[in-house]
């Protein structure tokens, strides 16, 4: 296997399942640089490459090589995640793209990092990494802390239509730290639930974040009474959603049979300072874990997913809105 740059990609290693439903993130990103092309893709997903035994020859090393297309993105923060039992991530590279190469190989910082999280050696295992993702740096913030919406999506097959909604509500998810300009790569703009609990009791949490709204309409509140041109936040989500539907239906098809399942996932989304939207990652709601406050809001979305075929037939509203069939 060639060498790119000082790095050799067989070197890394990984150790991460082939369970395609565990990989939706880097799935979606990949139809979309399919259908759009890398730039194209860019503009509504930061970049994403998969790393995993199968394909660490051919697009861990392209990642690899942004050193030579690039230069710039050699300086750039990314971020390191596992799509299997945690979403979260770190921020690596800040110098240097070998900084990643080492964090990959590196179980032990992994270890370390979360170390007052583990429970068992399965659930370290469940939160190797699986995907290195561009940073956004420039995150829209909340009370000086950067956020992520996790919106929720119910597809469904019914009367051999596919169909996808979105729920008015959603997860929110914060930094652990103050955003400061300037410092990205410290780890101030990484929304996560673990980044919010690690090293912090629940009650520490809910202090914390407690006056943080924590959760899509919450969120939605503040922004009115603040300042924020919330209306045309919203439009630009909502719009992102829309667009990304469509690719989202042939990301997660496979999952579907026809006629008889309706499915939930939640995809998450930044925004950025200047109002850009993006999509950072997706996960099927059955693997999304959080605060009592998150698990009421999900509850409350499948509850309403179960009345989706009645919205159907009847006409009968419930909070979730229709944004794509084919």
């Amino acid at each position: 296997m060639p060498v790119i740059g000082d790095v050799d990609p067989s070197q890394v290693l990984v150790h991460v399942s082939d369970d395609a439903a565990m990989l939706l993130t880097y799935r979606l990103w990949s139809v979309l640089e399919r259908r759009l092309s890398r730039d194209g893709a860019g503009q509504i997903m930061p970049d994403t490459y998969v790393i995993r035994e199968d394909s660490v020859s051919d697009d861990f090393a392209d990642f690899l090589s942004i050193r030579a297309r690039d230069p710039a993105a050699l300086y750039a923060p990314y971020v390191l995640r596992s799509e299997r039992g945690d979403s979260d991530g770190l921020y690596m590279s800040q110098d240097d793209l070998e900084d990643v190469v080492r964090e990959v190989s590196n179980n032990s910082l992994l270890t370390r990092t979360f170390a007052s999280s583990f429970t068992s050696e399965r659930e370290q295992y469940d939160i190797q990494y699986t995907v290195v993702q561009r940073a956004i740096t420039d995150p829209l913030t909340i009370k000086r802390r950067a956020f992520s919406m996790g919106l929720v999506l119910a597809l469904s097959n019914t009367s051999k239509k596919t169909k996808v909604y979105v729920h008015r509500n959603g997860l929110v998810r914060y930094a652990r730290d103050l955003f400061l300009e300037g410092r990205a790569g410290t780890g101030n703009c990484i929304p996560g639930e673990k980044m919010m609990v690690r090293g912090r009791t629940r009650e520490e949490v809910d202090s914390i974040y407690g006056g943080y709204p924590r959760d899509v309409q919450e969120v939605r509140v503040y922004m009115n009474n603040n300042g924020y041109d919330t209306s045309a936040i919203f439009s630009k989500v909502l719009q992102l959603v829309r667009d990304v539907s469509k690719v989202v239906v042939e990301v997660v098809g496979n999952e579907l049979d026809q006629n008889t399942t309706i499915n939930m996932y939640v995809m998450e989304i930044m925004i950025t300072s200047g109002g850009r939207a993006y999509v950072t990652g997706m996960k099927r709601a059955s693997g999304v874990q959080g605060t009592q406050h998150d698990q009421m809001v999900l509850e409350r979305c499948w509850e309403d997913m179960l009345k989706i075929e009645n919205t159907l037939l009847n006409g009968q509203a419930n909070d979730f809105t229709l944004v794509y069939e084919q």
